[in-house]
């Protein structure tokens, strides 16, 4: 009899467990240094994201090409990016990269830098340039250089991270780098170094973008719109808090206060929650980016081939009941 006792208990126990919820993992996003998306800090330090009920691990990575490495990888759920790392993603992995925020659009933010004696773009003829390969940085310079009726066969490009872009300039290793803050920042400390190009020049070009993987949407949605719901948290807070939120975003970027402000106030355009539909269906900014985007990157051969861009913008996701 105690033995029967003990099994119909063991077996209580185990139908009891088997009705409780599954405790999800951690939504992993893997993150590279971009003021804009330091926005997603800024809701894990203030607790948003648990006060939507979400469980996120932020991966912290040194660059663009890191953070859509890993989402291909199968590491990261999601990841922080512009519209050529979505595209390349999408050629590279399997796991079908969605948009599901657009966090801002770069409005001097990212830049062409060079030194002494260069002045032009025209100058850049037959001239070094440190780029990040695989990422935004080719897409810059090719609209640079178009601008110019120059195309990538005039310039030697060499392939470098962003961190060692800076250096590599003062070295004069190269003679212009594409790069991005807080990098740039770095870079433009020398009085030898200016800007020669931005994406002041191709307005609304360069959007940044928050994606999760399909199957994370169908999976998690919940968890998504909580992701969501914490950045807008994270947005209004610093709107309400300026200087304690920029303190916090700066310190994570390694510079100051006072150039983390200036950045989000004349180099990058934050998108609210408020805008999100001009770029997402009806409005439809989002899709017109990524065509035109997707043919640069055809012409430039970092594309196989080009496909519809509608599947890579993530439909609209429904709010939980309460």
């Amino acid at each position: 009899m105690p033995c029967l006792r003990s099994l119909l208990c063991a077996a209580l126990c185990l139908l009891l467990s088997a009705c409780q919820p599954t405790e999800q993992p951690p939504l992993r996003i893997a993150m590279y240094p971009w003021p804009g998306t330091e926005f997603l800090y800024l809701a894990e330090k203030m607790g948003y994201f648990k006060d939507h009920g979400v469980e996120v691990k932020l991966l912290e990575l040194a660059s663009l090409n890191d953070a859509r490495t890993s989402f291909e990888r199968g590491l990261a759920d999601g990841f922080t990016g512009t519209l050529i790392e979505v595209l390349t993603a999408r050629q590279m992995s399997h796991h079908k990269p969605r948009i599901v925020l657009v966090v801002d659009y770069s409005n001097g933010g990212d830049v062409i830098i060079a030194g002494n004696p260069i002045n032009s773009i025209t100058d850049l003829r037959a001239q070094r340039i440190g780029i990040e390969p695989g990422t935004l940085n080719l897409y810059i310079l090719q609209r640079a250089l178009e601008n110019h009726s120059m195309t990538l066969d005039d310039v030697k490009l060499v392939g470098m991270t962003q961190e060692a872009m800076p250096k590599a300039l003062l070295n004069h290793e190269i003679d212009a780098a594409v790069t991005y803050p807080p990098y740039s920042v770095e870079a433009l400390q020398q009085s030898q170094h200016h800007v020669l190009f931005s994406s002041r020049d191709i307005p609304e070009e360069v959007l940044d973008v928050l994606v999760f993987s399909a199957k994370a949407i169908a999976e998690r949605p919940n968890d998504i719109i909580a992701v969501k719901n914490a950045f807008a948290d994270a947005q209004d807070f610093a709107r309400r808090e300026p200087t304690l939120a920029y303190q916090y975003m700066a310190a994570r970027e390694h510079i100051s206060p006072a150039e983390f402000a200036r950045i989000l106030t004349e180099d990058i355009r934050l998108v609210s929650p408020s805008e999100q539909n001009l770029f997402f269906p009806p409005g439809n900014k989002l899709r017109d980016s990524l065509q035109r985007t997707q043919v640069a990157l055809r012409i430039s051969g970092d594309l196989e081939s080009s496909l519809p861009v509608d599947e890579l913008i993530a439909a609209p996701l429904a709010e939980p009941s309460p």
